[in-house]
């Protein structure tokens, strides 16, 4: 659905059932997890974008900011009265 390449080389890949990060050697996986809220809060990925201070911001059903130093999310509450809302594009202004 969507790829990106961030300021380390990384690749990112979103996809209908997770994110894929390739390192230019392995392929790691993330999904979601309703249990966990460090995971994504949707695997269905449809927008990703690395903004100025080399944040990685993932769109799916809401948003989730990439923790690059715990290697997890955080879910962003963008509309508590739709809470799935799906997000198709994120832009660093």
């Amino acid at each position: 659905m969507c790829i990106v390449q961030d300021h380390k080389g990384y690749m990112w890949f979103g996809t209908n059932d997770g994110l894929n990060k390739y390192d230019g050697k392995k392929i790691t996986v993330y999904k979601s997890d309703p249990l966990d809220s460090g995971t994504l809060s949707h695997s269905m990925i449809r927008t990703l974008c690395e903004d100025s201070d080399n944040n990685l911001w993932v769109g799916t059903r809401g948003v989730n900011l990439y923790d690059r130093a715990k290697d997890q999310f955080k879910r962003i509450q963008i509309d508590p009265a739709n809470p799935g809302r799906v997000v198709y594009a994120i832009y660093d202004d």
